[in-house]
């Protein structure tokens, strides 16, 4: 699922969601997931058990995956869901006809995240670069409240 703006000002992204599967069904109409009584507490396509596979022209875009799994006693299924964003050039963000977003950077996002290890990976590498950051600084008193918030919270 793709979502683009043409809005004023915020012309030079969009946003994307994907699975690392096939999908049954999808909806991006608010309206058409939500229903027009139920709320995030109780949406119609859950309640039907299916998506309705509404495309969103214009307010209140959502992005939802449908996808149907029947597992075995014992069986499970690991899925990886992506939400990503990706920032261009105006004039890089469409394909030569216009219309259809260039998905050159949001297809190399997925590359790089679309099996569970990577995802681990990515996730050891954003934990190192945090500890990185954050472990420049480092102070021993004794009050441990003092260490935790320069410590964990600097």
């Amino acid at each position: 699922i793709y979502h683009k703006t043409e809005y004023r000002d915020r012309r030079d992204h969009f946003a994307f969601y994907t699975v690392n599967d096939t999908i049954d069904g999808y909806d991006t109409d608010r309206d058409a997931f939500i229903g027009l009584y139920n709320g995030f507490h109780n949406p119609q396509a859950v309640l039907n058990g299916k998506a309705a596979n509404s495309f969103a022209d214009g307010w209140s875009p959502i992005a939802s995956h449908y996808k149907e799994i029947t597992l075995a006693a014992g069986e499970s299924k690991t899925l990886v869901f992506i939400l990503g964003y990706v920032e261009m050039p105006v004039a890089e963000k469409f394909e030569a006809d216009g219309k259809t977003i260039n998905k050159v950077k949001s297809n190399a996002m997925i590359e790089k995240y679309n099996t569970p290890e990577k995802v681990a990976a990515g996730l050891a590498e954003l934990r190192e670069t945090w500890d990185k950051l954050l472990g420049i600084l480092n102070v021993d008193t004794p009050d441990d409240k003092v260490n935790r918030m320069v410590n964990i919270w600097n």
